[in-house]
């Protein structure tokens, strides 16, 4: 269960530029839905979506991680 902070980071540089803000704006500036979408200047509405779908894909990424390590 414990990530690396290099499969972190690994997992961060799979995502794309929107992803990747979206998922910095959230978790590490603590920003809320509402002030993401301001920034973004997309609605709250997408930017759930964009949240949801690069916290899809770095589980994949580090679930697949984990499995190769295997």
């Amino acid at each position: 269960n414990d990530v690396t902070p290099k499969q972190l980071k690994e997992a961060l540089q799979s995502l794309n530029d929107s992803e990747r803000m979206i998922i910095d704006l959230f978790y590490y500036q603590e920003q809320s839905i509402k002030d993401i979408s301001q920034i973004c200047s997309i609605s709250d509405s997408n930017t759930k979506v964009i949240l949801c779908r690069a916290r899809k894909k770095m589980n994949i990424y580090l679930t697949n991680c984990k499995f190769a390590a295997q």
